[in-house]
């Protein structure tokens, strides 16, 4: 029956959720880190294990998750060459952690796309300059420098083609979350030039992995075949935008028409523009990119600021195949969109309304433990744990306050 755009359809639960388990048993952590572990393709028994060891108890398996350790041990310092494979390609990574990570406190992170002209070691180099560095993790996946290669990424048109890298850097999120000790509400991205393309981008088509993005010194026709159509998508997120006036490579007019439409949406963005007269000596060529030391210092203080909230309303411009989500609610586009549609969401107090796509409201843990009652079309629904879809979306996200519970259809 479909009631106000949404088919209700409850997932039933595996038992009733106990109450006050609060402790973790290491035998449930150990459970929980052989599921993890598994190949996606084999984990069946791990996860029937570690479901039986929860015996119904949702509260259990919500603190397991927030309380397992990352599934690496990394010393402090810079890690180049870690290995991510996705569809069978692999990609490096690499990763720089403060001089007191220990594995325990999970830290905000300061996520990179990386540039194809632009190695490895200088793309993580650059922020050594600021002491600020010291309190937070550098993230940088090898990703930008396949999108020619053919043979791991498919000859397409360049709009179908960032779709893969999309899907390339939100598993690099996801094994970020699960081996390292990141807080996965305190994600930020920068980028510049071709990099501050892909922050755009990558933010507009899953803004619910950030909590904030400065791109840099970024514009020319991708920005506004992409990025501007689907500038609302960015309204829950912090933006800064820093850019030079008469960039000669990037026009300052892609930034100023980023900004508008941004705040246009409802959104909170702040454009920093730089002039001549910001730059040590004298300007670069064409004026690009802006100044480096004023690149630190608008940046890294800044991401330290923000936390990720995940909206219960907006709208939602829903391009390509891989943008699933909006707020709670999970979009099922067309296979092959031809256009853009335009989703618009709304789950506060617990009515449910959308329009524009078939959707499921993903339900956390706490609506199910809290007992919420959510209203569709003026019928109520409590929500029931499934502990399978629990663990599996921690897994496919490696993000616990993303993690499902139940579903509402």
């Amino acid at each position: 029956m479909r009631l106000n755009g949404l088919v209700l359809a409850v997932v039933l639960g595996s038992g009733l959720v106990a109450q006050g388990s609060s402790t973790v048993p290491e035998s449930l952590r150990s459970k929980l880190r052989e599921y993890l572990l598994a190949d996606s393709t084999k984990d069946t028994k791990a996860l029937d294990a570690l479901v039986e060891a929860c015996k119904g108890d949702l509260k259990l398996a919500d603190a397991a998750i927030r309380s397992v350790p990352p599934l690496r041990t990394f010393k402090p310092g810079i890690h180049h060459r870690e290995k991510l494979t996705v569809d069978g390609k692999d990609f490096e990574m690499s990763l720089r952690l403060p001089e007191g990570y220990d594995g325990k406190t999970r830290l905000p992170v300061l996520l990179l796309p990386d540039h194809a002209s632009v190695d490895a070691e200088a793309g993580i180099q650059f922020w050594e300059q600021s002491d600020h560095i010291e309190k937070l993790i550098v993230f940088r996946p090898i990703i930008t420098r396949h999108a020619e290669d053919a043979k791991i990424f498919p000859k397409q048109a360049f709009l179908e083609r960032d779709t893969q890298l999309a899907r390339v850097m939100d598993a690099a999120i996801t094994w970020l979350l699960l081996n390292v000790a990141a807080d996965p509400d305190r994600i930020c991205m920068t980028g510049l030039s071709q990099a501050g393309y892909y922050t755009w981008y990558y933010a507009a088509t899953m803004p619910e992995r950030f909590a904030g993005i400065v791109p840099e010194s970024a514009g020319g026709p991708a920005v506004r075949a992409t990025a501007l159509s689907a500038a609302g998508n960015l309204q829950g997120l912090a933006v800064r935008i820093l850019h030079t006036k008469d960039d000669a490579i990037c026009p300052f007019a892609d930034a100023e028409s980023m900004h508008a439409a941004i705040t246009k949406a409802g959104g909170k963005a702040e454009l920093i523009a730089y002039t001549d007269g910001d730059y040590p000596g004298a300007p670069f060529p064409k004026r690009h990119p802006g100044p480096h030391h004023l690149r630190v210092k608008n940046v890294l203080p800044w991401i330290l600021e923000q936390k990720r909230t995940i909206p219960e309303q907006g709208s939602r411009v829903i391009r390509f195949a891989h943008q699933e989500t909006a707020g709670r609610f999970r979009v099922k586009p067309p296979a092959a969109p031809t256009k853009p549609f335009t989703f618009q969401f709304d789950a506060k107090g617990g009515v449910l309304t959308t329009q524009g796509g078939d959707v499921t409201y993903e339900a956390s843990a706490r609506d199910c433990l809290d007992n919420r009652e959510f209203r569709i079309a003026g019928r109520t629904v409590k929500p029931k744990p499934f502990l399978k879809l629990f663990f599996t979306t921690y897994k496919l996200r490696g993000d616990p306050n993303r993690a499902v519970a139940a579903l509402i259809q």
